[in-house]
């Protein structure tokens, strides 16, 4: 596994994503989590091996077997849009439920979104919101912008802009695009901040 991350990163040796992948391929035979997960990336990307989401599902699905959390929440987005297996929606519900409670902010974020989905069998706002800023205490940043907007739209109580915009700047320091493009409307607008269209165009 360590050789296989030096060729990834080209830490002592000249990097070569397809040496990495060998070597992340023989630590994942030998039930390494990590070199599993990182194998299936590899595979669902095609980074240093031609692009294979079945074989990316079937190395996400050895992992989420070994109790890895990150895999359960991509094996379980494989199986929610029938991509690399075969669509079943109650097993990938199951797995993102799963993944949630061992901790994987991304599977939290992935049923905040199924619960104001067409999906799900009742819509309901709250427990999205509860569940996107949950996510976003985690760290994870596409949820910033969702927390953001249930502030600026008054979503699941009284508007908020200058809630709103605390969200919108982490998420566009973050580099996400849709809390950049939020933030720079709200400093067009003067929504929650003075109007600053300069800092608009930079946003």
């Amino acid at each position: 596994f360590a050789l296989a991350e030096s060729y990834c990163k080209g830490a002592g040796v000249a990097k070569d994503t397809v040496q990495a992948v060998m070597w992340y391929e023989k630590a994942a035979l030998q039930g390494h989590i990590d070199a599993q997960y990182i194998l299936a990336g590899c595979y669902y990307s095609g980074v240093g091996v031609k692009e294979d989401h079945y074989k990316a599902a079937e190395w996400y699905a050895k992992a989420a077997k070994s109790g890895d959390p990150d895999a359960m929440c991509q094996l379980a987005g494989c199986y929610y849009w029938g991509d690399g297996a075969v669509s079943d929606y109650n097993r990938a519900m199951a797995l993102y439920n799963k993944a949630a409670e061992l901790g994987c902010a991304e599977a939290i974020y992935c049923l905040a979104e199924y619960s104001v989905s067409e999906y799900a069998e009742e819509m309901n706002m709250r427990i999205a919101f509860e569940r996107y800023s949950k996510a976003a205490d985690m760290g994870f940043v596409p949820a910033y912008n969702k927390v953001g907007n249930y502030h600026y739209l008054g979503l699941v109580g009284e508007v908020d802009y200058v809630e709103a915009v605390k969200w919108y700047t982490q998420g566009a320091e973050a580099g996400d695009a849709d809390a950049q493009y939020n933030l720079a409307q709200c400093y067009y607008l003067g929504h929650g901040v003075e109007e600053d269209k300069t800092a608009a165009a930079k946003w």
